[in-house]
């Protein structure tokens, strides 16, 4: 079982249980085991896997206080 799991957009996965560090092999065979363990192909496992709409938008900030309390923040935020 996999405890902490992140990943980034870049397509690194970081198993925080395994590494410090985003590390294919690591993420390759925790994959590999899961397979084994729930006796499912890659594309039966992949099927639970939900995917949502990511957006970026890139805002000048100046330094020196809390971003989230930026006025220029908090505009984008509130056009979504």
């Amino acid at each position: 079982m996999i405890g902490r799991l992140g990943g980034r957009n870049s397509g690194h996965i970081i198993i925080a249980d395994k590494n410090t560090t985003g590390d294919g092999i690591v993420a390759s065979l925790a994959v590999l085991a899961a397979m084994a363990q729930h006796k499912l192909s890659l594309n039966e496992l992949a099927s639970a896997v939900k995917l949502f709409p990511q957006v970026l938008i890139n805002v000048r900030f100046a330094g020196g206080e809390n971003p989230l309390e930026s006025d220029a923040v908090k505009s984008v935020c509130r056009r979504g």
